[in-house]
């Protein structure tokens, strides 16, 4: 309405939604800045916290990696074919391995660093976080050393 001045084609006079919204704003919420302040404080940070635990879950991870799973049962398979029953244990141990505790842990290092250099005033589980990435690389290492 504001592009055409209010008027439509026919030359009737049209109110200004613009106006109407900044009314119905200031009726509910006092004013258009209370509305604003509402926005940056309890609606942001509800949708960043939403955002943050119901989005990237693990079961996310999981099915976006799948594909690394896939690979390996390729992998197994063309040993099964030949024969190879070693190789055949390493790669299904090793497939496992990445997909179940790489792919979530690399899920979880990403969050970890949006939530710390993202909000400041995030408090999470970093002991925890670090337990498992230490225990991702003994893992990692364990079976590449072998």
């Amino acid at each position: 309405c504001c592009d055409t001045q209010h008027v439509d084609e026919h030359g009737n006079q049209l109110l200004c939604d613009r106006e109407v919204l900044k009314q119905c704003v200031a009726i509910w919420f006092g004013s258009t800045q209370a509305f604003e302040d509402f926005l940056r404080t309890e609606v942001s940070q509800t949708v960043v916290r939403d955002l943050r635990e119901n989005v990237f879950t693990t079961t996310w991870a999981l099915q976006v990696t799948s594909p690394i799973l896939w690979t390996f049962m390729d992998f197994i398979a063309a040993h099964a074919r030949e024969g190879q029953w070693l190789p055949l244990f390493d790669k299904f141990v090793l497939g496992l391995v990445s997909w179940l505790l790489c792919a979530t842990n690399i899920n979880e290092f990403f969050l970890f660093l949006t939530r710390r250099y993202c909000r400041a005033s995030w408090g999470g589980p970093l002991p925890d976080f670090f337990l498992k990435l230490a225990l991702l690389l003994v893992l990692c290492l364990a079976l590449w050393f072998q």
